[in-house]
Order: structure tokens, then sequence, then C-alpha cells
């Protein structure tokens, strides 16, 4: 048994086809197949059903595939940090984000404070590609909003998020200290993307309330404006929030309301996932530190109006 035989058993067990695997690998597909059949002969038993062109783990292969991913990942964090040592630098920090602007200021900073060492943002949203690449070493952490907690992974919570509502003044609830999703019936809504559109529908529906969308975008700096012209009230979250109020030139404030919605399950919750014994380079555990102390800060200093 070998490495290269593990490196093909992994990668046939994610792609569920022979073909598939080697294209991956940049193999023939006889290559693969005959590594598969001496790992199976080595270990005396079968790792895969096949039937058709499908193959897929049977018992023996999913017990096996968690000892080969864990000696595969071991592999790679040893040679990461052997690297590290050898290139006597900082190392990397590889971080995944449900929306790339929630960590721009604090990324930007770090970056100028340390330029040797390689950063490396992804947008993902998708878990079960968020827990490929962190078990992989792909990723150090991610923050997601959906938790995932077992014997392998830890969810820390980092700041729960509130909604709130841009008004224009001279609105019927501009002067409102709260505003309740069951007044927005026949309002026109301007929705971020990243601010779960799906969440704010679910909760206005709860309330009686049909929502009618007239906007959702990414493009988060529209939606000041927007409701200063009268296009709309827009939902926003602390995050965008603390982003619009520190980050944007929002000239426009004074010309709009941000009043929090009195809904209190109408909320969310910012986690950073990661591998509870993946190998971190000295970058990636010192940005972790600084991702706690940025989100505390947040939740600390969102909530006032403009």
């Amino acid at each position: 048994m070998d490495t290269l035989q593990l490196e093909y058993f992994l990668t046939v067990a994610r792609m569920g086809n022979m073909t598939t695997a080697a294209a991956s690998l940049n193999v023939a597909q006889s290559s693969v197949s005959r590594s598969i059949a001496r790992l199976e002969e080595s270990l005396g038993v079968p790792l895969f059903d096949r039937s058709g062109r499908g193959i897929a783990l049977n018992d023996y292969g999913k017990l096996f595939y968690e000892r080969a991913e864990a000696i595969m990942r071991e592999i790679s964090d040893g040679e990461r940090e052997l690297k590290e040592i050898r290139d006597s630098h900082l190392g990397r920090v590889s971080i995944s984000t449900c929306s790339p602007r929630c960590i721009n200021p604090l990324m930007l900073q770090y970056i100028e404070e340390h330029p040797e060492v390689l950063f490396r943002q992804r947008r993902l949203t998708d878990m079960n590609t968020i827990k490929s690449n962190i078990d992989t070493g792909i990723l150090d952490y991610a923050l997601t909003y959906t938790p995932l907690a077992d014997l392998e992974h830890e969810w820390l919570p980092l700041l729960t998020e509130r909604y709130y509502l841009l008004v224009p003044s001279g609105h019927r609830l501009a002067e409102r200290e709260e505003i309740s999703l069951s007044e927005l019936e026949g309002e026109s809504l301007i929705v971020n993307a990243c601010d779960d559109p799906d969440l704010v529908e679910a909760h206005c529906r709860q309330e009686g309330v049909t929502p009618r969308f007239t906007f959702i975008s990414d493009e988060y700096e529209l939606l000041g404006p927007m409701v200063e012209r009268g296009l709309g009230l827009a939902t926003i979250t602390t995050l965008a929030l603390y982003d619009m109020k520190t980050a944007l030139p929002f000239q426009h404030f004074s010309r709009v309301r941000v009043i929090p919605i009195a809904d209190a399950h109408l909320h969310r919750t910012l986690g950073i996932l990661y591998r509870k014994h993946h190998y971190m380079s000295t970058a990636a555990r010192a940005f972790y530190k600084k991702l706690l102390a940025y989100f505390k800060n947040i939740d600390m200093n969102t909530g006032e109006a403009p």
C-alpha cells in the first residue's frame, strides 16, 4: 500500500466513477483500476460495490475511507508545516466566507501588516463543498450561517445578526423606533442577496404579509440611494449595516432612517467552522484570533442608527 493508491481510492470514492476520477487525476483509467485492485488485494476485502457504470463504497470501503482520508490529511499537514519552517515565514491563511465584504476591512489591515503572508479568500455557501475543502486542508476555516459540530469539526458562533429596515424620511414609518413585519403589507421591499431573502420572506408570511420584492442584488451599496429616492424599503442585517457605516461613503443617511425590525425570531448567527485537529500555519492561527476580536467589536458597536 502506498500514498498513490490512497489518493486514487479517495478520488474514486468521492466521484463515484472510474472514468471521471481518472480524468481528474490526469491518468489512464486502467491505471486507476489496477491501483484499486491492488489496494483491495492487499487489504483482503473489496472496497466498492460495482453496478453498471457506477461505483460506490461498500461497508468496508466506508470504514477505510475515513482512515485513508486521515492519513492523507496528516501527510498534507506535515508537508505544509515543514515547508513553512523551511521558508521561514508566517505561512498562509485560507478562508471561505458566505459574503466576502463581511471581513474585507480586517483582511486588508492584516495584509498590510503581513505582506509576506499568502492570504486566500473564497466565497462558498454550499456546506458539502466547505466541509470537503476543510477536511482536505484547502481551507483553514470558513464563515458560515450553518452550524456543523461533530467529533471532527467545531462551529463557534461569532455574531447574531439582527435585521433592520431602511426607510426614507417622510415615509409613514420613518418616525418609528421599531417596525413589525405585519406593517409591511403593500410595501415594495429591496433586499441584499447576501441577507437571505428567503428567511425574510418566510418570516413575513408567518406574520400574514405577502412580501413584494422589487430588487434583490449583491450590490448592497445601492440600497441606501434606492431608499432615498423612494423606490422601496430595504432590509439589511447587522454586518451590512456596520459595513455601510464604516466603509462606504454613504452621504444620504440624513434622508434615510435605520429602524430595527421588531421580530425576535428574525435573526441569523454567523459562526466560524474548522477541523479540530487540522494543522494551521502561524498566520492562520493569528488571523483566527483577530477574527474573534473583530466580530466582538461589531457586536458591541452596531445597532444605533447613523
